[in-house]
């Protein structure tokens, strides 16, 4: 169902103009009566069309979806067809060295507003999907989402197999939810909400030649931040130059978590 655009004020068209992402939620104060979750706006006179998503549990409570020229819907076929367009991005990057999407490999297939996602990231591992949900209004699309990912993989370079939630979701009422429900007795989330589930809910993934355990269902973190992929190899590299010594390398890892930053450094070291 169409939801009716909000027509933005004169105040938010001017910081439309510069096409941001994340917006200061002031910007809405000519607009009394705000809705929540994604809304389509409209700026005629700027000739700016496109989407908001409105949570006031995110950060940033007022987020850009996307921008059009003309009056857009936020709805499955945006999805799917941002989804397309966000996988086509990460082939690009692969055939330039910049991605590993072997069926072993590591990569954010989405990432949140970069991809027209705002409150949602999705990261592949071997053959495992991981959603990460930051607001309540994703949680109605993601059977779709899921679907499309379990569907469309096998085209990929591996399929995925298995796709599960980390919920990230600061929502007062989504919190009291799962709270009156855990009190209740009732069945706990389920870890995996598509597909199969890894055995143990752990895979195993190879990055620069390491290799890592990754839990898939350990609440909101994997235990590998793919963001850090470069600053590991840079690692690996400024380690293997270090001169040695009686003593070997030493490194001393103040932040060690799972532990891939110590990991990593031990590549170059014959």
């Amino acid at each position: 169902m169409s939801r009716s655009a909000l027509i933005v004020g004169k105040q938010l068209e001017n910081a439309l103009i510069r096409r941001p992402w994340r917006l200061d939620r002031a910007l809405l104060k000519e607009n009394r009566v705000l809705p929540s979750g994604f809304v389509p706006f409209s700026a005629p006179s700027a000739k700016i069309h496109g989407n908001l998503l409105l949570d006031d549990s995110l950060s940033f409570p007022v987020q850009v979806v996307n921008y059009s020229s003309e009056p857009s819907q936020f709805n499955v076929e945006y999805i799917e067809k941002s989804l397309s367009s966000a996988w086509r991005k990460r082939t690009q990057l692969s055939l330039n060295s910049q991605l590993d999407l072997s069926p072993t490999g590591a990569f954010r297939l989405v990432h949140e507003n970069f991809d027209g996602f705002p409150g949602l990231s999705i990261e592949v591992f071997g053959s495992y999907a991981v959603l990460h949900v930051y607001s309540r209004h994703w949680l109605q699309h993601l059977k779709f989402i899921s679907n499309w990912i379990l569907r469309e993989s096998p085209l990929w370079t591996r399929p995925i197999v298995g796709v599960y939630l980390a919920d990230h979701i600061r929502d007062e009422l989504h919190r009291k939810a799962k709270e009156q429900a855990a009190a209740s007795g009732g069945s706990p989330a389920p870890k995996c909400i598509a597909g199969r589930a890894a055995p143990g809910h752990v895979t195993t993934i190879i990055e620069n030649g390491a290799t890592y355990r990754v839990a898939l269902a350990n609440g909101s973190a994997t235990g590998l931040y793919l963001d850090q992929r470069a600053n590991r190899k840079k690692l690996v590299d400024l380690f293997s130059k270090l001169p040695p010594s009686p003593k070997g390398r030493i490194m001393l890892n103040a932040f060690s978590y799972t532990g891939s930053f110590s990991v990593a450094p031990c590549l170059g070291v014959p």
